[in-house]
């Protein structure tokens, strides 16, 4: 592995934290109250247990290969033709993911901030930090993360600690009032949300030792907390309704800041971190993506690649999002649905043929003696 492009368990467990929180931080809320109204924080600790599983599986295919990436490995377990036809459905997920995440921050700063702004300037501009970003390298973005993470930490802090006076314990009951059936309907729409398969394109670049996967299960674990308390915030001050009805309840939150009569709305400082937060998950899947894309084709320089699949991206972003309605329900229906092969199935199958390939190499080596 190139030491130019190594990444520290610090700056990883970061990068894990904010992959976990992404866009989730303004729309997780809402789902889970849609679909477990009261019981929304329930729906999330029970999807947070699945995305620790998940994570668990990952680490364990990642540790028995740690110098290869997903697709690399991939290719090992599989064979070259059918390892290429499951790395390149991880490139289309990768792919489509980054592209709806470029969507949904064009679709929320017009229809938030700037109104009068067009959404294809938005894009281009973001895109060209991701670009930017990508160009310079895992190493350099990475410490980059580092930088700012203190800075959404304290924000981030200050937020919740101003929302104290306002909250309403009561609207929590009564607690498990509608049964077990939603509240797991909401935690197998919060399962798909994370999306932490891709860290496995980073996981090798990762300094080696048990220290990667302590980070990866630790910063998930870190992100998965946040996801929820912000949950339970959102029902005790709006409600159950209106959480599950608003399509940004976080950001709700944040605009009724009333704190001593001189520090309110504080929706500024939840933008900075989720604007954060949806760059280093839309800069972590395009990188995964191109990484795909170069094994599959054979190419040594990924560089070449990344304006091509960054102006593909905003295309497929103006497309999807030209209905948000559309868009809205066709993600709340189908898409934890679709997310089963690539985070659930496939590292399945990944992990059971590594093992199978493990036994079937210390049966071999008695006979080769």
């Amino acid at each position: 592995m190139d030491n130019a492009n190594r990444i520290s368990i610090r700056s990883f467990t970061i990068i894990v934290i904010f992959v976990t929180v992404g866009t989730s931080i303004l729309i997780a809320p809402s789902g889970l109250a849609a679909a477990a109204q009261q019981d929304a924080w329930l729906a999330g600790i029970i999807g947070s247990g699945v995305n620790i599983l998940l994570v668990v599986l990952y680490a364990a295919i990642g540790d028995r290969y740690p110098d290869l990436n997903l697709a690399q490995y991939t290719d090992k377990l599989l064979g070259r033709w059918i390892g290429a036809a499951v790395t390149l459905s991880y490139t289309a997920y990768f792919f489509l993911l980054g592209s709806l995440m470029i969507g949904s921050m064009g679709f929320f700063m017009t229809t938030q901030l700037l109104q009068d702004t067009p959404v294809e300037a938005l894009m281009l501009l973001f895109s060209l930090v991701v670009v930017i970003a990508l160009k310079s390298g895992s190493t350099v973005y990475s410490r980059a993360v580092e930088i700012f993470f203190p800075w959404t930490v304290a924000l981030l802090a200050m937020l919740l600690l101003c929302l104290i006076p306002v909250l309403e314990p009561s609207r929590l009951l009564p607690v498990y009032e509608f049964g077990a059936k939603p509240i797991l309907r909401g935690a197998y729409a919060f399962y798909s949300l994370q999306n932490s398969v891709l860290l496995m394109m980073l996981y090798p670049y990762v300094s080696p030792g048990k220290g990667r996967r302590r980070a990866l299960i630790g910063g998930t674990l870190a992100g998965n907390v946040v996801l929820v308390l912000l949950t339970l915030l959102c029902v005790m001050m709006l409600g159950p309704e209106q959480t599950g009805n608003n399509v940004y309840p976080t950001y709700l939150l944040a605009k009724n800041v009333s704190f001593g009569g001189f520090l309110e709305r504080m929706e500024g400082v939840l933008i900075f971190i989720w604007i954060l937060s949806i760059f280093i998950r839309v800069l972590i899947a395009f990188h995964a993506t191109i990484g795909c894309v170069a094994h599959v084709l054979r190419i040594r320089d990924e560089n070449i690649l990344v304006w091509p699949i960054m102006l593909a991206g905003i295309v497929v972003a103006l497309m999807c999002y030209s209905n948000m309605v559309i868009v809205q329900e066709s993600i709340a229906k189908s898409w934890s649905t679709m997310s089963l092969l690539p985070l659930v199935l496939l590292p399945l199958l990944l992990y059971f043929v590594s093992l199978a390939r493990g036994k079937l190499a210390l049966q071999d080596q008695p006979a080769s003696r």
